[in-house]
């Protein structure tokens, strides 16, 4: 009997669709905008990114470990850091965030947003249904 080989996935899939052209990267991106467009409010699908943190290049050694703690120490240190970055889900003259799930990394972006541009408000929905019959 042949073994199914299932490829490594990370903490959120996602299913992409298309809709009026645009490429949306998941179902509940594509709900928001009939949702936008339904109710006359104009905006731009990921139209900014945010830098975040900026790339540099570590000219210095750094012996570390695999990020699980396991393993032995390597030199992981000589390398460019890439730059972290954000790109809304919505731009209009507020921003919208579509998320299944917040994650730690999202609160701190979100924070971060909010401390280094006082003029926007994040928004973020969930596609969390209620059952029928679901216990209070």
């Amino acid at each position: 009997m042949k073994r199914k080989i299932r490829r490594k996935r990370g903490p959120v899939v996602s299913k992409k669709t298309t809709y009026d052209g645009i490429k949306f990267a998941s179902g509940l991106e594509k709900h928001m905008y009939m949702l936008l467009k339904q109710n006359k409010i104009s905006t731009a699908y990921e139209g900014t990114t945010y830098t975040i943190f900026p790339s540099f290049d570590f000219d210095k050694e750094a012996f570390e470990r695999c990020g699980n703690g396991k393993g032995e120490f390597k030199d992981r240190g000589n390398k460019k850091v890439l730059a972290i970055t954000y790109t809304p889900d919505f731009i209009g003259q507020l921003y919208y965030e579509c998320k299944v799930e917040l994650t730690r990394a999202f609160h701190y972006v979100g924070s971060y947003l909010k401390v280094m541009y006082k003029n926007i408000y994040v928004l973020h929905f969930t596609n969390h249904k209620i059952k029928k019959n679901a216990k209070k």
